[in-house]
């Protein structure tokens, strides 16, 4: 019995150091605030603790153009956004791009929608993570916004907060999935 458990945990073990890590959100819209139809699955991958988080999926039901793509503080309670809180901010910096030496750890930039509403979403991020306890991204929130993220470049208080990116028309909270 102790064998096939020892074999267990090392087949466990080969898988994770395969696969990584692996968390996943379904998308509702944010219908508290009146909006309705955005909807999509976003999955996050990282293979080992010092490998960038991989953001991968698709968005539905945009309007044509840019959207913030952010990491919020919070899980989702019932569809409200708003219940997400801010920025994912542990290290309190102000708001940037995801290219920036200093940002909140949230900020994934924008992703950007075709005419037909659907954004497809393929993310390298090194400052999240789904190992490191303080970066770690499980159990928050993800965010789409209606407008145009600014990366912090605005100019006024609003980008260096959010990046003036705008009401939230979708959210999800992150869960771990298993292979």
């Amino acid at each position: 019995m102790r064998t096939l458990a020892m074999l267990l945990a090392v087949a466990a073990g080969t898988a994770l150091a395969q696969h990584g890590l692996h968390s996943t959100c379904v998308l509702v819209p944010d219908a508290q605030n009146g909006f309705h139809g955005v909807s999509g699955t976003i999955d996050f991958l990282q293979k080992t603790e010092t490998d960038p988080v991989h953001v991968t999926g698709m968005v539905y039901g945009l309007t044509e153009g840019k959207h913030g793509f952010h990491i919020h503080t919070a899980g989702v309670t019932g569809a409200d956004c708003s219940s997400t809180g801010g920025h994912f901010n542990p290290d309190g910096f102000t708001h940037g791009a995801p290219t920036s030496e200093f940002r909140h750890v949230g900020d994934l930039g924008n992703i950007d929608a075709y005419l037909n509403g659907t954004a497809f979403v393929d993310i390298m991020d090194t400052i999240i993570s789904l190992h490191d306890v303080e970066r770690n991204i499980t159990g928050r929130a993800l965010v789409v916004h209606a407008f145009e993220d600014d990366l912090g470049l605005g100019g006024d208080e609003g980008s260096l907060a959010t990046g003036n990116a705008g009401a939230r028309v979708a959210c999800c909270t992150i869960s771990q999935r298993g292979f």
